[in-house]
């Protein structure tokens, strides 16, 4: 499973998705109070790229998280097209 995960993010990255820090910019830009525990790039091609975005609001320690969708347009400069807080959900511990 390791090397799956290991695969496809070469793969996206190949591909040149928004970096981790980018995605955490982004993210802070909507949430400035948020700690930004983790960014992950999950599914997605060559066009698309779906980020897991774990995090906590203080004072609140639970860690909750997000699923971000980025989509690379004509311009080739990527973009987030989905970000519904209705996927918000607790990470379990």
């Amino acid at each position: 499973m390791k090397r799956l995960l290991a695969a496809v993010f070469a793969v996206l990255a190949a591909c040149g998705v928004p970096s981790n820090s980018d995605v955490r910019r982004d993210f802070l830009a909507i949430y400035p109070n948020a700690i930004v525990v983790d960014v992950a790039v999950g599914e997605g091609d060559a066009a698309d790229a779906y980020f897991d975005i774990e995090y906590r609001l203080p004072p609140d320690t639970t860690v909750l998280e997000q699923v971000w969708l980025y989509q690379r347009g004509a311009d080739d400069r990527w973009t987030v097209t989905h970000r519904d807080s209705s996927t918000v959900t607790r990470k379990d511990p």
